[in-house]
């Protein structure tokens, strides 16, 4: 990862912690705003920890059903990955605190006089969510983060080292200005860098200028 010295550091000694005590790493909080590196910093996670990552979205997430098949699905130690846990509606969120704190989901099966609640055991594994803001996370959930880690801007050069980084992965030919402009153009989003790359695969005439 580029920059971020400070939630890098911060994740390193806890990924490093959960090794040392062979442990699953507890649930954590990413806050920041499109684009910042928050998708990327969940699967630098699973990949330092040597586990599967299962990634959705919090909208994607509309029945308590849809969220049982989900954690049902992990093994031990695996990372889920929910992006925009403010969509997650409140029925939702309060049947996964749960499941976070205890590892155990609370599900009502059937309706009216008939329904009956049954406690399904899930395999302890790592919650990774992201919002733009902690206030946008429901209340309930925030008390069950283990961290809760904010991206900061993105300065120049880190902009200039991520648009390198792109150009090699690419194939592509950037003359050192244009990376800069392309770097400063993007205003710190990640998100927008790489956008402004792909179009620039499409230049026949090489290197782009």
């Amino acid at each position: 990862m580029i920059g971020q010295e400070v939630l890098v550091g911060r994740l390193t000694k806890l990924v490093e912690l959960a090794r040392k005590r062979a442990e699953v790493l507890g649930h954590v909080l990413l806050l920041g705003p499109d684009g910042c590196g928050k998708r990327t910093a969940a699967h630098t996670i699973a990949r330092e920890l040597g586990v599967n990552l299962r990634a959705t979205e919090g909208s994607q997430i509309e029945r308590v059903g849809d969220l049982a098949a989900i954690v049902n699905d992990l093994d031990e130690g695996d990372v889920l990955f929910v992006e925009n846990v403010n969509r997650l509606s409140k029925d939702i969120a309060s049947v996964m605190l749960p499941a976070l704190k205890d590892f155990e989901l609370n599900i009502v099966v059937g309706k009216g006089p008939g329904a009956r609640r049954m406690r399904l055991a899930v395999k302890p594994f790592t919650l990774v969510d992201t919002a733009e803001k902690q206030s946008e996370c429901p209340r309930d959930l925030l008390n069950a983060f283990y961290a809760v880690l904010s991206f900061q801007p993105y300065g120049e050069r880190e902009m200039v080292e991520f648009v390198v980084r792109l150009t090699a992965r690419a194939g592509t030919t950037i003359e050192s200005p244009a990376q800069a402009l392309v770097a400063r153009l993007a205003a710190g989003n990640l998100a927008r860098a790489e956008t402004m790359m792909r179009r620039l695969r499409m230049v026949e005439k090489q290197p782009v200028t």
